[in-house]
């Protein structure tokens, strides 16, 4: 669980420095133990040997002499990193949800959607596409700011590329290099750094109205688990767009009825 190669190597650590994220926590654990004699469903942060984070789960007690002094102290850890990680995009992706349903405002629910795919899986760019009126082009809404100037003006016609390939087929993608992908279009100065991209269609009432594009500049820097991680917050953006859309629908209805009342009762 900690990485090391024996049980020798591991005692022969400092635990402090060595295993705690923290170093301090562990006075603070010793002094509860002893005081207490129990600790019961501690969460830690520790360090593995090559220096990655892991949740973990203490339970212990204190064993004493017949004087009451403490002799050593015995109990388990319990890996919960995974569990730790799947509470955290659980909160992430309802937070995610609150936010993005809570405005009419379509920048901010873009501004919401990349803060929250950034915290679930991380990326150096995200752009967001939609497609046109008339199902010839794709323009990006939002684009990440290290691209935002690059990417000022540029429209792609359907079924152009990586993006115009996952809107088409409506086909989620995980690209692991874009640079080694014949349907990839390149534009210098700019897709170079699109290497590893997972994309997303955007589908409202069985109708692909665009993608989203996340990319790192990286090759395999993502796996089938963001996928799935990323799946229902697609499914968010997509319902907040036929939220938004019928919204505007509403809007422009009730501007219409407004011109054709009586001005005493507008």
């Amino acid at each position: 669980m900690l990485g090391y190669d024996s049980e020798e190597e591991l005692l022969g650590v400092d635990i402090s420095h060595d295993l705690y994220a923290d170093p301090k926590e562990r006075d603070v654990l010793i002094k509860k133990l002893e005081k207490n004699g129990v600790l019961r469903n501690v969460e830690l942060v520790l360090k593995r040997r090559d220096g990655s984070l892991i949740t973990v789960l203490e339970n212990s007690r204190v064993v004493r002499d017949e004087e009451g002094n403490v002799l050593y102290y015995e109990g388990t850890l319990t890996d919960i990193t995974e569990r730790k990680k799947a509470e955290e995009e659980l909160k992430t992706l309802f937070e995610a949800s609150r936010l993005i349903n809570s405005t009419t405002d379509i920048n901010k629910i873009f501004r919401f959607v990349s803060d929250s795919v950034q915290k679930l899986i991380g990326f150096d760019n995200l752009i967001i596409f939609l497609v046109s009126e008339n199902n010839r082009d794709l323009y990006p809404v939002y684009v990440s700011k290290d691209v935002r100037e690059k990417m000022k003006d540029l429209i792609l016609r359907y079924g152009e590329g990586l993006v115009g390939y996952c809107i088409k087929n409506r086909e989620i993608m995980l690209v692991k290099n874009a640079n080694e992908d014949k349907r990839a279009k390149r534009i210098p100065g700019l897709t170079e750094t699109f290497v590893s991209q997972i994309l997303f269609p955007l589908v409202i009432e069985d109708k692909c109205v665009g993608a989203l594009h996340i990319s790192k500049s990286v090759s395999n820097a993502y796996r089938d688990r963001d996928i799935e991680i990323l799946k229902p917050l697609s499914e968010i953006i997509a319902s907040a767009l036929r939220n938004l859309s019928f919204y505007n629908k509403v809007k422009r209805l009730d501007a219409k009825l407004r011109k054709t009342l009586p001005e005493n009762l507008r």
